[in-house]
């Protein structure tokens, strides 16, 4: 199966699904591993909304993984988490997810 994106060049990779749900990418420029299922929610465990403790919980996981440790706020970004609170970063948040990335996978949420 090859995959094209807009002005990069072409990757020829195979796409598979464990019996788990865990999709799995294996190609010459690309070997990656997603947990990503569109049959499981992106909220808690509980089926209710993300409490901030489990949030924090990811965001210290992430930290640990040197490829996503290295992404950090600089300039403009980090200015703008400065200058408003965290609750209207996370209605921004939601807002985002909600508008853009629902659309595309509406079963996941």
């Amino acid at each position: 199966m090859a995959l094209r994106s807009f002005g990069a060049p072409a990757l020829r990779h195979s796409v598979t699904r464990s019996p788990q749900g865990t999709v799995c990418h294996q190609g010459s420029a690309l070997r990656t591993r997603s947990r990503y299922s569109p049959s499981r929610p992106a909220s808690s465990a509980s089926g209710g909304s993300v409490v901030k403790g489990e949030i924090d919980a990811r965001l210290d996981r992430i930290s640990r993984h040197p490829f996503r440790a290295k992404f950090q706020l600089r300039g403009r970004d980090r200015a703008q988490t400065q200058l408003r609170s965290m609750s209207t970063l996370r209605m921004h948040a939601r807002d985002l997810i909600f508008k853009r990335l629902a659309p595309a996978a509406p079963s996941a949420l």
